[in-house]
């Protein structure tokens, strides 16, 4: 004889089921929300920091500027990219992430009326 399980038995398992399921898409939802809102505040910050210092009138080509304790800003021309560190030299505009050795870098590389500005932010303890 085979053994049914009770109409309470099914039910019970059915609201666990779908709590269960209806938990994992909430949290894979909050997890990917959070990535974007990280994303773009990450984003927003380096565009400041980026505008801030080419606003100055002081900014010549070939510098490199430590802007606070975790970010660098490097302002080179085509001849002077090899004072720009190898691994987003060649990176094009825009914003990027990046890992190495263990450490993680947000980068934001922009065009000036004299060259291209690379603001690079070490965000390993974030």
């Amino acid at each position: 004889m085979r053994y049914r399980q009770s109409l309470r038995r099914r039910i019970t398992f059915s609201f666990v089921s779908f709590g269960a399921l209806l938990s994992l898409v909430i949290g894979v939802g909050v997890y990917f929300a959070l990535e974007d809102i990280e994303r773009s505040i990450v984003g927003s910050s380096l565009r400041a920091e980026m505008n801030y210092a080419l606003r100055q009138t002081d900014l010549p080509l070939g510098i490199t500027r430590q802007l606070s304790a975790n970010i660098i800003l490097y302002h080179v021309n085509e001849a002077q990219k090899g004072m720009v560190p190898d691994l987003i030299r060649n990176l094009p505009l825009g914003s990027h992430e990046l890992s190495y050795e263990g450490e993680t870098f947000h980068v934001l590389i922009g065009a000036s009326n004299q060259g291209t500005v690379y603001v690079v932010e070490e965000a390993t303890q974030f």
